[in-house]
């Protein structure tokens, strides 16, 4: 029985080969190009080698090995946190300079940038340093937020929005009156 499978297997993968013996090409009235396996009047005997095109794949690289993440993988960053400003903080008087310090876990991997939005716009891009100084930022209630990219741009972590105050001292604050001149 498995004999005979194995000749019916193979008798159907000989018989194309040799049927392919012959290709006939013909225009019929209206122009059109046909072909057959089978004479025909004002047809053509073409070489079936000839006529059939081979197309060879280009080789593609290997896949990379996604277990260990490689410069342009995403290691998976557990936590982005504000160590300063912490949400709710208030500046007296900073002078328009406000110290930001981040913490990752796991530290920024290689080819991995920074960048910081501060009201919603970017301040600081490309950062490699988890520290840097704001300039310019005045009274009044401001937002941060922080972004891990990859080597392309591509945003990879992102930190919570937090809140943080700068304020200043003012002369017409009762809460700070002046001292009473001695007599």
């Amino acid at each position: 029985m498995t004999r005979t499978i194995a000749a019916i297997i193979l008798a159907l993968l000989v018989l194309p080969a040799a049927h392919a013996g012959k290709l006939y090409k013909w225009v019929d009235e209206n122009g059109t190009v046909h072909y057959s396996d089978s004479p025909r009047e004002g047809a053509k005997e073409i070489n079936p080698d000839e006529f059939v095109g081979v197309y060879e794949a280009p080789s593609l690289p290997p896949p990379r090995p996604r277990a260990e993440a490689s410069q342009d993988q995403a290691p998976a960053y557990r936590s982005i946190e504000f160590i300063s400003p912490k949400q709710d903080q208030v500046f007296w008087a900073a002078g328009g300079e406000i110290p930001v310090y981040i913490e990752l876990q796991p530290p920024l991997a290689d080819g991995h940038t920074l960048r910081l939005f501060l009201n919603g716009n970017m301040v600081r891009e490309k950062l490699r340093s988890t520290s840097t100084t704001l300039t310019d930022v005045w009274r009044g209630a401001h937002t941060l937020r922080v972004v891990v990219e990859d080597a392309i741009g591509q945003e990879l972590a992102a930190s919570e929005t937090i809140t943080f105050h700068v304020k200043q001292r003012s002369l017409a604050n009762p809460q700070n009156p002046r001292p009473k001149p001695r007599n």
